[in-house]
């Protein structure tokens, strides 16, 4: 009897680390999914202020051409 109950013991702290490991996973992915949406936000709205800045997207192309040329 003492063995069995020692080896529900041993499985019941197996799962709790499981668990836990997996808690931390999700935290880890929902991290990672909130940093490159907040990312991808920002590229939007830096892209958005260079179409205006330049007066259209036509210009802000010949903008960056000029700037890979150098003229």
């Amino acid at each position: 009897m003492d063995t069995t109950q020692y080896l529900e013991k041993a499985d019941s702290k197996d799962r709790v680390k499981a668990d836990l490991s997996a808690d931390i996973s999700k935290i880890g992915v929902y991290g990672i999914a909130i940093s490159a949406g907040l990312i991808g936000c920002w590229a939007t709205v830096c892209l958005v202020a260079g179409i205006v800045t330049n007066g259209g997207p036509v210009e802000l192309v010949k903008s960056l051409f000029r700037a890979i040329i150098g003229s």
